[in-house]
């Protein structure tokens, strides 16, 4: 690099010239192209970067919309089950047993001349005393709360048959309930 005091010829390195000792312009000139060829690498890559951005679908719509499927999902299923639309799900009954051992043995007795009234599969006419669905339980609280009220036996009897139906065809000669509130097993 020439010196423009001295016109020297200096190493290209050089900051200073080595005749004269005065400041190299050119090494400043350098430099200063120096600088904005490592900018403009810096801003090809910011640009890379964003182009890539750009290119890349945004999900966040995607998960949004999903979210809101799984929700209304979550929603509508909760709302079938509260309002007992799925036949397992029917109302609970609950049943409280009595204390007293002599009622509960009246309300196994009464109970044994039923077959379960709810009509599913699952009881598959299990006999009243050994159901374990709502309805069974809703239908041994009945008798219990009969018996509660002193109630006689013939007559929770009658009344079972009566709102329920499906007494077992062997009591049938001894109450008076109609035909159709008996048990057929056809």
């Amino acid at each position: 690099m020439k010196c423009k005091s001295c016109g020297f010829d200096n190493d290209v390195n050089n900051k200073f010239c080595s005749n004269c000792g005065s400041e190299l312009h050119s090494f400043q000139v350098k430099a200063a192209k120096a600088k904005p060829k490592f900018y403009s690498v810096k801003k090809k890559n910011k640009r890379n970067i964003h182009s890539l951005k750009s290119n890349t679908p945004n999900l966040k719509p995607l998960w949004i919309t999903v979210g809101v499927i799984i929700v209304s999902i979550f929603i509508a299923i909760s709302f079938d089950l509260v309002f007992h639309k799925y036949p397992n799900s029917e109302r609970l009954a609950v049943e409280k047993k009595s204390s007293n051992s002599a009622v509960e043995a009246q309300v196994t007795a009464i109970a044994s001349k039923f077959v379960c009234s709810c009509g599913t599969t699952e009881c598959n006419f299990t006999s009243l005393e050994s159901c374990t669905c709502s309805t069974a339980a809703e239908e041994r609280q009945l008798i219990r709360t009969e018996l509660e009220k002193n109630e006689k036996l013939d007559d929770i009897v009658v009344d079972l048959a009566n709102k329920y139906g499906n007494l077992k065809p062997e009591f049938a000669f001894k109450y008076k309930v109609e035909r159709s509130r008996v048990w057929n097993s056809n």
